[in-house]
C-alpha cells in the first residue's frame, strides 16, 4: 500500500522532462548517482526511504537499473552521517564504530563501481521486476561487502585504532553500557560485566603501580592513583544505576539471580580501590620519611604482592568465562595470604626484637600485609558472588 502511494505520487514526474533526462545522466555518469544517492540519504535520514523511493520511480517507468545502482552505492554512504553525528562527544569507542561504519560503505562503493558492468550483469538475473532488481541490488551490496571484508577485519581494527586512538581522559565512565539496550536484560547484564572488567583492570593497575613506587623508592604515580580511584568511583555509580534500570524490566530467573551478585562485585572492587589508595599513602609516607626496610622484608612483601596479582588474573578469567574450576585454586591462594600474613607479621616481630629493623618500618610492614590481606578477601568476596551465579545456571 506504501509503495503504491509512492507510485502514484510520482507520476506527475513525467510532466517534466529535465527529471527523466537527470536519472538518464546518473546512468551515463555513476559518480553523478552516487552523489545523487548521498545527498538525498542525508536530507531524509534514512536509506530504506531513498530505497523506497526509488523503487516507485522504477514502477512508474522513470529509473532504469543502470541508473539506480550507484544511486543505491550513495545511498550506503549517506547512511554513515546520522552515525557520525551521533558519534560527536561520545567516547573513542563509538567514533570507531562510526568510521568504521564510513570506511566500510566507501570502500564497498570503490569496489562497487569498478565492478559496475559485472554488477549490471549479475543482478537482472535475480528478479523479473525492476522493483525487485533494485531491492535485491540493495542487498547484495551489503552481502558482497561484508564478504569481502571479513579477511581484512584484523587489519581493519588495527587502522581504527591508529586514526582514532584511546586516550586517557576517555578512560573516565562507562564505555560499553547503552541504555538503549536495556530493553534486552541479558545483553544489558553482559554489557555491565565488561564494565566491572575494566573496574577490576583498573584496580589491577593502581596496585601496579603503587608498588613499582614502592620498590623503585621513587613517589611518581600516587596523583595517578588517586585519579583512578575517581575512576573506579565514578564507574561504580553509573554501573549500580544501570543495574537498577535493569531491574525495572521483565527478568528471567538467571537474570534476576544475577544482578544482586554483579551489585555486591560492584562494592568490593570499590574497596580494593580504597585499599590500593591505603597503599599508594603508605607508600609515600615511607619515601618521604626515608624509612628503611631489611631486604627479608621487601622480600616478603615482593610475594605477597606477587600472590596478589595471581589472585587478581584468577578472578578476571572467571569472571570473562564463567570458569568456577578455577574456584578451587584461588581458595587456596586466599588461605596462602592469610597464612602468610601472620607469618611474615611474626618474622617482622623477630626483626624487632633483633633490631634489624627500626619501629616505624615495623608498623608501615603491619599496615601493607593487612591491606593485601584485606585485597585478598574482596577478590574471594568477588568470586563467591560469581559462584553464587553460576550454581544458580545449573
Amino acid at each position: 500500500m506504501g509503495l503504491n502511494m509512492m507510485t502514484e505520487a510520482t507520476l506527475f514526474l513525467k510532466e517534466y522532462e529535465w527529471i527523466s533526462d537527470m536519472f538518464i545522466s546518473f546512468s551515463r555518469n555513476p559518480l553523478l548517482g552516487v552523489l545523487a544517492g548521498f545527498l538525498l540519504t542525508v536530507l531524509i535520514q534514512s536509506s530504506s526511504v531513498t530505497i523506497g523511493i526509488l523503487i516507485a520511480l522504477s514502477v512508474s517507468g522513470f529509473i532504469s537499473l543502470e541508473a539506480a545502482i550507484p544511486i543505491i552505492f550513495g545511498d550506503n554512504i549517506g547512511t554513515c552521517v546520522t552515525a557520525l553525528l551521533s558519534s560527536m562527544g561520545s567516547n573513542f569507542q563509538a567514533k570507531r564504530a562510526a568510521l568504521a561504519h564510513l570506511i566500510f560503505n566507501v570502500m564497498g562503493t570503490i569496489v562497487g563501481l569498478i565492478l559496475l558492468p559485472l554488477y549490471l550483469m549479475l543482478i537482472p538475473h535475480t528478479a523479473l521486476s525492476l522493483a525487485r532488481q533494485i531491492a535485491n541490488a540493495h542487498t547484495l551490496f551489503n552481502i558482497i561487502n561484508v564478504a569481502l571484508f571479513l579477511p581484512f577485519i584484523p587489519l581493519f581494527v588495527k587502522i581504527l585504532k591508529k586514526i582514532i586512538p584511546s586516550k586517557p581522559q576517555e578512560e573516565r565512565g562507562t564505555i560499553f553500557i547503552n541504555r538503549e539496550l536495556l530493553s534486552t536484560p541479558s545483553i544489558a547484564i553482559d554489557l555491565s560485566i565488561k564494565e566491572i572488567l575494566r573496574m577490576l583492570e583498573i584496580d589491577s593497575k593502581m596496585i601496579g603501580l603503587v608498588m613499582d613506587d614502592f620498590f623503585k623508592g621513587k613517589i611518581e604515580s600516587i596523583d595517578k592513583v588517586m585519579r583512578m580511584e575517581d575512576m573506579v568511583d565514578e564507574l561504580r555509580r553509573e554501573i549500580t544505576k544501570y543495574l537498577i534500570e535493569i531491574t525495572e524490566q521483565e527478568l528471567s530467573d538467571k537474570d534476576s539471580t544475577e544482578i544482586p551478585a554483579l551489585l555486591h562485585i560492584v562494592n568490593d572492587l570499590k574497596r580494593i580501590a580504597g585499599h590500593a589508595v591505603n597503599l599508594a599513602e603508605l607508600t609515600e609516607r615511607k619515601i618521604s620519611e626515608k624509612t628503611v626496610f631489611s631486604k627479608d622484608a621487601e622480600k616478603e612483601l615482593r610475594h605477597v604482592y606477587g600472590i596478589i596479582v595471581d589472585m587478581i588474573n584468577g578472578v578476571d578469567k572467571a569472571l570473562k568465562h564463567d570458569k568456577g574450576d578455577i574456584a578451587e585454586k584461588i581458595y587456596e591462594i586466599e588461605n596462602l595470604v592469610n597464612n602468610l600474613t601472620m607469618k611474615y607479621r611474626n618474622n617482622h616481630i623477630e626483626r624487632l626484637r633483633d633490631k634489624r629493623c627500626k619501629l616505624n618500618s615495623g608498623v608501615l610492614f603491619v599496615d601493607f600485609l593487612m591491606n593485601f590481606e584485606k585485597v585478598g578477601n574482596h577478590l574471594v568476596n568477588i568470586l563467591d558472588a560469581k559462584l553464587g551465579v553460576l550454581s544458580g545456571k545449573k
